[in-house]
């Protein structure tokens, strides 16, 4: 039977082989042509011979494997008188060895057969296993990662102009998106920061407030949260349940911060809370967060916003990093069937459906991430007859996929389809994308700069610019036509737009650009809107009709206007079966209708709204097409409707008609100075100089400083209405670049510039800021505007405009590097404010005139110049008459009791100068501004800080006229506790501001000569903010880094404590210190910290640390054994060696050569410095630090959301190579305009350190005997995520560059080998046993013990600082001092025997 059944099975196998053979061939057959067929039948007889041997071949397998086992058994056979024993037995007493052997034979005899045959033919086995692959897909669906990525690229491809990844504009929460399509936790690391920071607020408000009742029970809250924060699980369940908790403390904590009666207290204390709290609740509130607990993400937003591009960016971010996605195109999708079924079709797969899901939610599952699946529009191609049918069941699907995502996204409008309902329903989770919108000015520069188009040379940007199918577009023609970007209307701008797409579909359609169809097609669907009564309601069978004829010539008119959709002029939307045509762009629309209206229909229907707000268009066309203003052309209903239109069309006009200049002057008269000013802020650099910046000086410049803040001032100081207009003004200052700001005419600059000047006045810091670093910028490439506008407004009678006005002119001056520039301006100052005794009394404004004339001196000034009559003393420092304490509360103060309801704010405002300006242990309550501010400002000179502070209440009230009841609005909503400059001040803060500038100079002129050696920093120092010459936002350079850190890891060995004794296994000191760029330069690395962490998923698992700390020095050759030797032995452990401390306000161009530079960068601190190491002092052997560290604080500018931190040549290094300062932030250049040292940060966003050309520095280190050494000091750290302490330790010792280059180095481990541990622990027990028995003795008079001997033993050295000396073991006239002590320690020790 088995013998039967092997070749009944070989017989079978033999069947499936040839089926299978034919099978093959028929496929191929029915893919080929009949010349194919032919071919093949051919190539399959010939192959006939050659497949016999593999039936031979395989027959001969199946005998050893079914046959020869069987025969492998010995039959005996015993015969005994009539008695016959038979039995069966096997050579093998185990079957397993011998079925293993044979199936040993089989396989080495199917790869020689294999092998032989492969020899011969390759193609053979190639075509074999490409069968196998066939037949396998044929019944099959096995996803690779291979076939992802071969499929998003092939759909990318499709989206064609919808995505581009080379200009891709970044969305701002595309790592919160691509977070939520993971089931591990991807928001970990983009929370951790703001969770840790308000964690640790908690932990220090709770230190802060342990010990005071009053806190008790908010304490209590603080610590509950803190504890919730500390057991995170990462689950989508966790953020969001802390997201309610913190909005939750944040209501109580804001009950309980204005409810607590010490309010000084609770400001110190819990401002962070408030601060860090706001900033945690608004990060854990991002939708993306929510939208990770659903399986189907819908992403909706109106025509052209980008939606396709944000899908296709979504999905290019995970081919990136190897994660698997599926995108599809909803134009691919028919009515021909389930979408599911469609997907398999469009993925061109053969398996079943439902097996599709099934082997994507296994491919998901094997790698342990969701595959995504992404439809992008699927409003078009079957849109929402499909849809509306399958969505439901299709999302079901996807959602019995564990492993599956889906994110879709589709059009909306304003009209209420399935598509609307759909996007609307809170059931989903939907994303609106709003393409640009909010970053408009980001995206425009972005888009310009990717497109090779110079920035406008026009500060504005348009609501249309937000929507990237628009601005794209607009930059592809401007790209085309090489056109300008001018300052124009918006109606020339769409005009433009039209006959740029006009010329592509032309060339397309191959019809007469002349016909210029496309506007043509645009005024026929104006047209059939305006004729049917509403915009709304179009179908499209009607415009299809009418461009029929419009568009007759393009021989496809179906195709023309599919095409106009493509370029996003016209849009089609369905509804209740019917589809709908409209405008693409809604003012596009609104431009189109009213030019149709203002020629076919009266005055009295243009302001109609059936057709939408026509308003604006129509204050724009009516002045291009009539020569006058909408206003004098409507009937008196419309009059406010139309006047409105003026105002709100200003920002896109160039010139007024002369009803337009009539209607400006009307204004200007009746002093409506709001809509005056509203009118200029829309367009300060337009031509007609009625209405632009120049304006200003006529309205502004005579007024007092309160009558300008009351109309002015308050008004630019609101950042959601006109303080916006000129924040988007100074930011396009300060960013736009040096080739748009050279190609501006003369007159547009000054216009700008005259406006930012005024806006100098302004309370909002943010905005005060950005307008001197756009005054900077501007100045700096129009130099000739700088004198004529210094001469016009340097004594404007606001201080806060003198004291930046000044600043700027300054900072232009030290940017420029031009002497003719610089000395012209020196003379002129030295003129018209030293010589004509017109120096203000502003300790800031007249340091900078002081400056001036240096910085003019030392470009070698040809002008007499009394040095004395540039510095202080420019008063007699004399003090007026200040009132007491009682007279300013007789006079400012009240009852508040008695004070009635209705006068109670502007009391408010009037009090909060009292309160704000009170230094401490003064009369009144303290407030922040006089306590951190005031005092810390004057108390050096040591007058009455109290009696100061009179002067300055008496100063703001009666000399600048400080009227509360006026500014008690803006005042009230703009109270701030801050101790500095808040983001927006009261006036009155304004004014305390100036007093105290104004009697820190009056203080200087009487006490001209004294000494601030021992002060933290000079009065001017502290009085500085903002660095006019280095912008905080300034991009970097986005050259390549030349700085990386080396490769290493340090995850390995795996044992946590190994590693940190594992000191040697780590990077070489050679590889941190000369680094050679991409051009085969060599630099040197003069300063970094560099440091390596690994940080496991998980909060269980340790994080690892290894920083190492870089900073060059040099020194004599001769004394460079010395230092290399106590580095070595003595160490630096705990960072003991010298650093040069941050320097702070003093400005970057000032370094090297200006009076406040030699007073805070001193030799003994930051040039040239004893060598010292532990407690030794060498005397005689001077270091020179190579760096100096350059800090600027976002309390000092506030333009910048990070504070700067630029490292700089020190002076030895920026006069030894005889370098200047480039154009460019944190680059030093030779004579030769070679880079010679460099910020890598500043210079390429790179890693932070600073870099010196070798051959450069070799070559001066050789000329003056100096070497060039690095103390070195590396840590390994080891810490728990929610520990607060680590076991670390450190290693250090020195390297040091050769005259040719080398380095060499020699490190050691700081931490004591377990031999020396346990021989200072055992030395240690055997001191203290000693020293009891001494005492001991000495207690029982057998032997005596000098008193100083005595303490040492009896309390040790560790706490000798803590000894109560008059009392313990010492008796009353055994008292000692402590230092003479200390001095007579060393020479009292011995211990005399008792006689």
């Amino acid at each position: 039977m088995i013998i039967v059944f092997t070749i009944f099975f070989a017989l079978f196998l033999w069947v499936v082989a040839r089926v299978t053979s034919i099978a093959l061939v028929i496929k191929e057959v029915r893919r080929a042509n009949w010349k194919e067929w032919i071919n093949i039948i051919v190539g399959f007889l010939k192959k006939r011979a050659e497949r016999k041997v593999f039936y031979t071949f395989m027959a001969t397998e199946a005998a050893l494997a079914g046959i020869i086992p069987q025969l492998l058994g010995v039959y005996i056979s015993i015969h005994s008188a009539d008695k016959e024993i038979t039995f069966w037995g096997y050579l093998s007493q185990n079957s397993e060895w011998l079925s293993f052997g044979i199936a040993m034979l089989i396989a080495v005899g199917y790869y020689l057969y294999l092998w032989n045959s492969n020899k011969r033919k390759p193609e053979e086995l190639r075509k074999l296993v490409e069968a196998c692959s066939l037949i396998d897909e044929e019944f099959n669906f096995t996803p690779s990662q291979k076939w992802f990525e071969e499929q998003n690229s092939k759909q990318i491809k499709n989206l064609d102009k919808r995505y581009s990844e080379e200009r891709n504009f970044p969305f701002e929460n595309m790592d919160f998106a691509l977070a939520s399509l993971h089931i591990t936790d991807k928001f970990k690391p983009l929370l951790k920061e703001e969770i840790e920071r308000f964690r640790d607020t908690l932990r220090v408000f709770i230190r802060n407030t342990d010990k005071d009742s009053s806190y008790s029970e908010i304490s209590v809250q603080c610590r509950l949260l803190a504890e919730k924060i500390d057991s995170l699980s990462g689950t989508v369940t966790s953020y969001l349940e802390l997201k309610d908790l913190v909005s939750e403390f944040l209501l109580v904590f804001k009950n309980f911060y204005y409810s607590h009666e010490d309010k000084n207290d609770i400001r110190i204390k819990g401002d962070s809370i408030r601060d860090d709290g706001y900033a945690l609740q608004k990060v854990l509130s991002n939708s993306w967060i929510e939208f990770k607990k659903c399986h189907t993400i819908m992403v909706t937003g109106v025509a052209g916003t980008g939606k396709s591009h944000l899908i296709g960016d979504m999905v290019t971010q995970r081919k990136r990093i190897h994660e698997p996605s599926i995108l599809l195109l909803g134009q691919h999708f028919t009515l021909s069937s389930d979408p599911l079924s469609q997907i398999r079709e469009l993925l061109d797969i053969k398996c079943k459906k439902e097996k599709l899901l099934t082997q994507l939610n296994n491919y998901g599952r094997r790698i342990g991430e969701p595959v995504v699946i992404f439809i992008d529009a699927i409003n078009e191609g079957a849109g929402e007859e499909l849809w509306s049918k399958f969505l439901l069941a299709f999302l079901q699907e996807i959602e019995s996929c564990e492993y599956l995502r889906l994110v879709i996204s589709f059009r909306i409008s304003d009209r209420k389809n399935w598509f609307y309902d759909i996007a609307h329903n809170p059931a989903y989770a939907v994303y609106q994308h709003h393409g640009f919108k909010g970053y408009e000015r980001e995206a425009c520069e972005y888009m310009f700069s990717s497109f090779g188009i110079e920035q406008p040379t026009w500060p504005i940007y348009g609501e249309e610019f937000s929507n990237p199918l628009f601005l794209i577009k607009y930059c592809r023609n401007h790209e085309r036509s090489h056109r300008p970007l001018v300052f124009t209307n918006f109606w020339t701008t769409l005009l433009e737009y039209c006959d740029d797409t006009n010329h592509e579909i032309a060339i397309d359609f191959k019809y007469n650009e002349a016909q210029n169809l496309v506007i043509k097609a645009l005024r026929s669907v104006a047209e059939l809107m305006v004729t049917a009564g509403s915009r709304w309601n179009l179908e499209y069978q009607v415009v299809m009709m009418r461009l029929a004829q419009d568009a007759q010539y393009t021989k496809a008119p179906n195709e023309f206007f599919e095409l106009l959709i493509d370029e996003g002029l016209l849009r089609t939307e369905l509804y209740n079966g019917t589809t709908y045509v409209n405008f693409g762009f809604e003012r596009l629309g609104d431009y189109f209708i009213a030019e149709y209206m203002i020629s076919k229909l009266p005055a009295s229907q243009w302001l109609d709204y059936h057709w939408g707000n026509l308003s604006e268009p129509l204050a724009i066309l009516i002045p291009m097409t009539k020569d006058t203003e909408l206003i004098e052309l409507v009937e008196k209903k419309d009059k406010d409707k139309a006047f409105q239109a003026f105002i709100n069309s200003s920002v896109w006009r160039d010139i007024f008609t002369k009803k337009g200049q009539e209607l400006i002057h009307r204004i200007k008269d009746t002093k409506e100075y709001s809509l005056l000013f509203e009118i200029i802020l829309s367009c300060p650099y337009r031509t007609d100089e009625t209405s632009n910046g120049f304006t200003l000086y006529d309205v502004l410049w005579n007024l007092s400083m309160v009558q300008r803040d009351e109309i002015w001032t308050v008004f630019i100081s609101d950042p959601w209405a006109h303080g916006k207009q000129l924040m988007d003004l100074a930011r396009w200052g300060c960013e736009a670049s040096v080739d748009t700001l050279k190609s501006i005419d003369n007159q547009i600059a000054r216009a700008c510039l005259e406006t930012l000047i005024w806006g100098l006045a302004t309370t909002w810091r943010e905005l005060r800021d950005y307008i001197t670093h756009a005054i900077v910028n501007i100045l700096t490439q129009h130099k000739n505007l700088l004198l004529p506008l210094l001469e016009k407004y340097s004594f404007v009678n606001d201080p806060y405009i003198q004291e930046r006005l000044w600043c700027a002119i300054y900072g232009v001056l030290l940017l420029m590097q031009d002497r003719e520039s610089c000395c012209t301006t020196a003379k002129w100052v030295y003129d018209n404010v030293f010589i004509q005794k017109c120096v203000p009394e502003h300790v800031l404004v007249r340091d900078y005139a002081c400056n001036i004339v240096e910085l003019g001196l030392s470009y070698g000034l040809d002008v007499a110049i009394d040095k004395k009559s540039i510095h202080v003393p420019f008063t007699d420092g004399s003090l007026p008459e200040i009132p007491s304490n009682d007279e300013i509360t007789a006079k400012y103060d009240r009852d508040w009791k008695t004070i009635p309801e209705n006068e109670r704010d502007v009391y408010r405002a009037q009090h909060s100068i009292l309160s704000s300006m009170a230094p401490n242990h003064g009369v009144r309550s303290y407030g922040d501004f006089g306590r951190y501010v005031f005092e810390s400002n004057l108390g050096a000179f040591g007058e009455n800080i109290e009696m100061l502070s009179n002067w300055a209440i008496h100063m703001i009230f009666e000399e600048y006229g400080y009227d509360p009841s006026v500014f008690v609005h803006f005042d009230k909503n703009n109270a701030s506790y801050n101790r500095s400059h808040s983001k927006i001040e009261r006036i009155g803060k304004k004014y305390q501001w100036i007093a105290m500038y104004r009697i820190m100079a009056r203080m200087m002129d009487k006490y001209p000569e004294k000494d601030w050696s021992n002060e933290w920093s000079v009065p001017v120092q502290r009085a500085r903010t903002i660095d006019p010459t280095i912008y905080p936002r300034r991009k970097s350079l986005h050259h390549q880094s030349k700085y990386k850190l080396p490769n290493f890891d340090i995850s390995r060995p795996k044992s946590d404590v190994k590693w940190l004794k594992a000191w040697k296994n780590m990077p070489r000191i050679r590889e941190y210190v000369l680094i050679t760029d991409e051009n085969g330069i060599e630099w040197v690395n003069l300063f970094s910290y560099s440091k390596f962490v690994h940080e496991p998923n998980d909060d269980k698992s340790p994080i690892r640390d290894l920083w190492t700390f870089i900073q060059a020095y040099i020194v004599n050759k001769e004394d460079l054994s010395t230092v290399c030797d106590n580095l070595y032995n003595v160490g630096i452990e705990g960072r003991s060696f010298h650093e040069n401390s941050d320097i702070y306000n003093i400005f970057t161009r000032e370094f090297y050569w200006s009076s406040i530079y030699m007073q805070v960068v001193s030799d003994e601190y930051h040039k040239k410095i004893p060598f010292s190491v532990g407690h030794k002092i060498f005397d005689g052997i001077i270091i020179e630090p190579a760096y100096l560290q350059y800090t600027l604080s976002t309390d000092d500018d506030i333009s910048s959301e990070d504070s700067v931190n630029l490292l700089m040549p020190n002076e030895w290094l920026f006069k030894g190579l005889q370098l200047r300062f480039s154009n460019d932030t944190g680059v030093w250049v030779n004579g030769k305009n070679e880079i010679v040292v460099l910020d890598n940060y500043m210079y390429s966003s790179g890693h932070s350190a600073l870099f010196v050309r070798k051959d450069f520095l070799l070559e001066y280190l050789k000329t003056n005997g100096k070497t060039m050494f690095w103390p070195i000091l590396t840590e390994r750290m080891i810490r728990y995520p929610k520990d607060i302490g680590a076991n670390h330790a450190q290693n250090g010792g020195y390297a040091y560059m050769d005259n040719k280059g080398f380095i060499h180095q020699k490190i050691r481990n700081y931490e004591p080998s377990d031999f020396v541990r346990r021989y200072s622990s055992i030395k240690k027990l055997f001191s203290k046993k000693i020293s009891a028995m001494l005492l001991w003795l000495h207690q029982h008079h057998l032997v005596w013990l000098p008193k100083n001997k005595k303490i040492k033993l009896y309390y040790g050295m560790d706490d000798i600082h803590t000894i109560n000396f008059g009392s313990g073991i010492l008796s009353k006239n055994e008292s000692v001092n402590i230092s003479e002590w200390l001095k007579e320690l060393g020479e009292d020790s011995e211990i005399t025997k008792k006689e």
